[in-house]
C-alpha cells in the first residue's frame, strides 16, 4: 500500500479523521497530512499519540510552533506500556475509510521506510447494491469503529474532553453503519479472510491463535525483538514445531548471541535482502498449519508487551489477521503480494555472529515508563469559546490533589500565569479569561504548580473548544430542523453563547438554502429528510459573518418551521405518508419553540423582551394558516377513503380502519391542544402573544367545525381529551419547569375553549348534546362527563377574555343552561 496516497481517504469526503501513532512529526503533519485531509473537507483531524512521547516533546520548540489545538487535536493516550497502534479512520455521512499499518505519523516512516498494512473502505450506497458483497469490508470497519469507541470510553486512556467528544462525533457520523448491521452480520462469518485485532481487553497473540487453530511453523519479522527469553515465550505460545526469524542488516534489534540457549524449539535465522534504500519497519508473523497459512501484521513488535499482554499491563497495539487456505497463500518473495517492494530471504544463517544487527535492546525502551509522572497530573486543558460578554473559561482537569489548594497556572516561557486558591475535590479547576488574555492561553502549553506541596504537573497543550454544539448542528440539519433545535435554542435563551448562536444560525441558513433549492421536489418515503453539504466541526466554527440577535434567530426558527409545515400539506391527489409526517414534525417543532419562549418568560429566565414580540407575529401567521391546514387534512381524509392507491399507502393492512390512524389524533393535538396551551401560557405571561383571545377562539371554533369528522371528533371525546391534556401539560412542565414549582400548567384553556364551543353549539341546536350522546362513538355517560369536564373552566372564559359576563349571561344564556342541565341530569 502507498501510505502517502492513503491519506487521501480514497478521494472521498471526510468529515472527521482519527489517526493514531506512537511517535509524531508535527511538521510532516502540518505540511503534508492536514492539507490532504482539508482537500477532502476535514479541517480538524484528531491525532492520538503515546503519552510518554507527548510529555517529552510538547514543550519543545518544534512542537510549540505547531498549530496543535487549533488546526488539529493532539491527544496523549495512557496505557500500561506505550500507545503503539497505527490505525487511521476517516468518516463521513456518505463513506468510510480506514487503514491499519505499521507506520507512525512521521516523514521518515511514511516516505523512507517499508511498511506493511492494509486499507479498507466503501461508500454508504454500496451497501445497498445487491451486486456488491461488502461483508468483509463492513466487519473490518465496524470493528475499527468499536476499537475507537472502547479507547475513548475508558477515561484512563483518553482524558481530554475535546478529544473524547471528537471521537463521539466521529462515531455518530458513522451511525449509518448500524443500519446495515443485521443484514450484513446475517451473512456467514466463515467467508471472512481478514480480521481486526487489538489488545484493549486481551493479548493479541492469543486472539490470533484462537482464530487460526493448530500451528506447525511460524515465521516472524520485526525491526525490534525482545530479549531471547521473551522471543522464546512468544514462539512457545504459538505451539509451533519450528520457527523462522527474519532480520534486516543494520536495522533489526535482536540478541543473536543469546538465542541458541534461550529458544526451546528448532529455529532458523534468515536475512532479508532487497535493492531499495528503504529500511523495513513492517512487522508480521506468518503461521502455517494443516488449514493453510495466516499473517498477523500491524503495529506489534516481537515483544511481550506487544503480543503477550493486554493494555492494562502492556502496550496498546492493533493488527490485522489474514487467513489464507492453501490455494490462496500470498506469493513467495513479496510482502503479501505487494510487488512495489520485492525482497528475498537468504538461506538459513549457520553462523549467527556474521550477521550485522543493532545491539540496543528494544524491549526495555518499548516499555519505558514516564519518569516525569508525579503525584499531580494535568489530564486536560481546554479553553471555551467566548460567551456574549467575550469571557472564556480555561478549564483544567487535575488528578492527585484534593481539598483547597494554592495553585499557580503558567504557560511555557511564563508568557502569562495566574495564582488561585481553589477547592478541586471535583477534579476540575475553572479560570475566567478576559478577551485581552485569551490569545495568551489559546493553544499554550500549561503546567500547574501546587504551591503548598511544591509539586509541578506534567505539561499539557490547551485545546480550544472549536467544535462546540457540533452534535446539535448535525441533528438539526439532518432532521430538517425538527430535532435538537429547541434544545439548542433553550441553551441560547438561558445563557447566550456566541458559539451556540453561530451554530444555530449556520444550521438555519443551510436549511433555508436547501429548502429553497428543493422547493419543487416532493419528499418520498425513501428520502424524507434533507441532504446537505457535509461539514466538519472546524468548518462550522466561525462560519457566520456576523452573529444575529437572539430574537431574530427565534423569528427565523418559527418562520422556517411554519413554512415547512405549510409546504408539506400542499400535496397533489397522491399524498404520501412522508409529506404528512413532515407537516406533523415541523408544526410540532413550531409549538415547542413557542412554548419554550413563553415558559422561560414565566420563569423569569427570558432576558429579551423582543422574543415574545416575534412569537406574537408568528402565532398570528399560524392562525392565518389554520383554515388551510384543516382543509388539507379534510381533503386527505377524503382521498384516503376514496382513492385505493392513497389508502394502500396510508393504511396498508386490510384489517386497519383508516379512521383509526394515529395521524388524526396527532393532527388534532397540533391544531387544537397546542394552540389552547399557548392561550393558557399567554394568559399567565406579562407580554401578550395572542392579540385577541376572543378572535383566536372564534377562529379555532370555525375551522374545527368545518373540518372532516376524522379531526373534530376528538373535540368531544372526553377520555381522549382528559388523557391528552394530562400528557401535554406534564411533558411541558417536565421539559421546562421541573425545578420551578411556581409555574403551574393545568390545561384549563383547553377546557375553556371546549365549553365555549359546546355552549355555542347548544345555542344553535338545543338537541346538540342529546345527538352527541346518541352517537355510537361517545354515549350518554361520556358526553355528560364531557360537559362536567368543560364547566370546570367557566371562570377561565372571563379571565382569558374569551367572553364577557354580559354576553355569557344574555346572548349565550340558553346554550349555557343546556350544557349545565345535561351535566346535572340523572339519565
Amino acid at each position: 500500500m502507498n501510505l502517502l496516497k492513503e491519506l487521501d481517504g480514497n478521494g472521498w469526503s471526510i468529515q472527521q479523521a482519527l489517526l493514531t501513532t506512537f511517535s509524531f512529526d508535527p511538521r510532516f503533519f502540518s505540511e503534508y497530512v492536514r492539507p490532504r485531509l482539508r482537500k477532502r473537507n476535514c479541517d480538524l483531524p484528531a491525532v492520538f499519540v503515546d503519552d510518554h512521547r507527548y510529555g517529552q516533546n510538547i514543550d519543545t520548540e518544534e512542537w510549540l510552533e505547531a498549530p496543535i489545538g487549533s488546526h488539529y487535536l493532539l491527544e496523549p493516550v495512557q496505557t500500561g506500556g506505550v500507545f503503539h497502534p497505527k490505525v487511521n479512520l476517516f468518516a463521513s455521512e456518505r463513506s468510510v475509510y480506514a487503514t491499519v499499518s505499521s507506520a507512525n505519523l512521521t516523514l521518515e516512516e511514511y516516505a523512507k521506510a517499508a511498511q506493511v498494512g492494509q486499507s479498507v473502505g466503501f461508500q454508504r450506497s454500496w451497501l445497498e447494491d445487491e451486486e456488491r458483497n461488502l461483508s468483509e469490508e463492513y466487519h473490518l470497519v465496524r470493528d475499527i469503529r468499536r476499537f475507537f469507541a472502547s479507547l475513548a470510553g475508558d477515561e484512563h486512556h483518553i482524558t481530554g474532553r475535546e478529544a473524547s467528544e471528537y471521537v463521539e462525533e466521529t462515531l455518530a457520523t458513522l451511525e449509518w453503519l448500524d443500519d446495515y448491521e443485521a443484514e450484513v452480520s446475517g451473512r456467514s462469518e466463515s467467508g471472512r479472510t481478514t480480521r481486526f485485532i487489538h489488545n484493549l481487553d486481551a493479548p493479541i497473540l492469543q486472539q490470533a491463535l484462537d482464530l487460526v487453530g493448530e500451528v506447525e511453523t511460524v515465521q516472524v519479522y520485526a525491526p525490534f525483538y525482545g530479549s531471547p527469553s521473551v522471543v522464546d515465550d512468544i514462539l512457545s505460545a504459538t505451539g509451533a514445531d519450528r520457527a523462522e526469524l527474519i532480520v534486516e542488516s543494520e536495522s533489526t534489534t535482536l540478541d543473536l548471541e543469546g538465542l541458541p540457549d534461550a529458544l526451546d524449539i528448532p529455529f532458523d535465522v534468515r536475512e532479508m535482502n532487497h535493492e531499495t534504500t528503504r529500511w523495513v519497519h513492517g512487522k508480521f508473523l506468518t503461521f502455517r498449519g494443516p488449514w493453510g497459512s495466516a499473517c498477523l501484521f500491524g503495529s506489534p513488535n516481537l515483544t511481550s508487551t506487544a503480543l503477550l499482554q493486554d493494555t492494562r499491563s502492556g502496550n496498546c497495539e492493533a493488527a490485522l489477521l489474514s487467513v489464507f487456505p492453501d490455494e490462496r497463500s500470498p506469493p513467495e518473495g513479496t510482502l503479501f503480494g505487494n510487488e512495489a517492494f520485492e525482497f528475498d530471504l537468504s538461506a538459513p544463517v549457520e553462523r549467527l555472529e556474521t550477521l550485522s544487527v543493532r545491539d540496543r535492546s528494544y524491549e526495555g525502551w518499548e516499555a519505558i515508563q514516564d519518569t516525569t509522572k508525579g503525584e499531580l497530573r494535568l489530564l486536560d486543558a481546554r479553553l471555551t469559546q467566548p460567551d456574549s460578554d467575550d469571557v472564556s473559561e480555561l478549564i483544567l482537569k487535575l488528578d492527585g490533589l484534593t481539598g483547597t489548594c494554592s495553585l499557580e497556572i503558567e504557560t511555557e516561557r511564563e508568557t502569562v500565569s495566574q495564582r488561585v486558591e481553589a477547592d478541586i475535590d471535583d477534579g476540575e479547576l475553572s479560570i475566567l479569561v478576559e478577551e485581552d488574555n485569551r490569545k495568551h492561553w489559546a493553544a499554550a502549553v500549561v503546567t500547574v504548580t501546587a504551591l503548598d506541596k511544591d509539586v509541578v504537573s506534567n505539561p499539557r497543550r490547551v485545546n480550544e473548544e472549536s467544535q462546540a454544539y457540533f452534535r446539535e448542528y448535525r441533528e438539526i440539519t439532518q432532521s430538517g430542523g425538527t430535532q435538537s433545535s429547541t434544545t439548542l435554542l433553550k441553551q441560547i435563551l438561558q445563557n447566550p453563547d456566541t458559539a451556540a448562536i453561530s451554530v444555530f444560525d449556520v444550521a438555519l441558513s443551510e436549511l433555508r438554502e436547501l429548502s429553497s433549492d428543493q422547493s419543487t421536489e416532493r419528499p418520498t418515503e425513501q428520502d424524507s429528510t434533507p441532504t446537505f453539504e457535509e461539514r466538519s466541526p472546524a468548518r462550522l466554527t466561525g462560519s457566520a459573518s456576523s452573529t444575529p440577535s437572539i430574537h431574530t434567530l427565534v423569528d427565523r426558527q418559527l418562520a422556517y418551521q411554519l413554512e415547512q409545515a405549510q409546504d408539506a400539506l400542499e400535496f397533489d391527489d397522491l399524498p404520501t405518508p412522508a409529506e404528512v409526517e413532515s407537516f406533523q414534525t415541523h408544526l410540532e417543532t413550531f409549538f415547542e419553540t413557542m412554548e419554550l419562549c413563553i415558559m422561560l418568560d414565566l420563569m423569569d429566565e427570558l432576558d429579551n423582551e423582543k422574543v415574545l414580540g416575534v412569537c406574537q407575529q408568528q402565532f398570528h401567521s399560524f392562525l392565518e394558516l389554520h383554515p388551510q391546514f384543516t382543509t388539507a387534512i379534510s381533503r386527505l381524509s377524503d382521498l384516503i377513503e376514496d382513492n385505493n392507491r392513497v389508502n394502500d399507502a396510508f393504511v396498508g393492512d386490510a384489517d386497519t380502519d383508516a379512521r383509526d390512524l394515529d395521524f388524526w389524533e396527532d393532527a388534532f393535538d397540533l391544531l387544537y391542544i397546542h394552540p389552547a396551551i399557548i392561550l393558557e401560557l399567554d394568559y399567565k405571561s406579562v407580554e401578550p402573544v395572542i392579540r385577541s383571545h376572543n378572535q383566536f377562539v372564534n377562529r379555532l371554533k370555525k375551522t374545527l367545525e368545518s373540518s372532516a369528522p376524522a379531526l373534530w371528533r376528538y373535540l368531544f371525546d372526553f377520555s381522549y381529551l382528559e388523557d391528552a391534556i394530562d400528557t401535554h401539560t406534564q411533558n411541558l412542565l417536565v421539559r421546562y419547569a421541573d425545578e420551578d414549582p411556581s409555574v403551574e400548567i393545568t390545561g384549563e384553556a383547553v377546557r375553556a375553549i371546549l365549553l365555549y364551543i359546546l355552549v355555542q353549539r347548544s345555542r344553535s341546536n338545543s338537541d346538540f348534546l342529546e345527538e352527541l350522546a346518541n352517537h355510537p362513538r361517545y354515549g350518554d355517560e361520556a358526553v355528560r362527563d364531557l360537559a362536567q369536564f368543560a364547566l370546570t373552566a367557566e371562570q377561565a372564559l372571563f379571565d382569558y377574555e374569551i367572553v364577557n359576563k354580559q354576553l355569557w349571561g344574555i346572548v349565550l344564556k340558553q346554550g349555557r343552561e343546556s350544557v349545565e342541565a345535561f351535566a346535572k341530569a340523572e339519565r
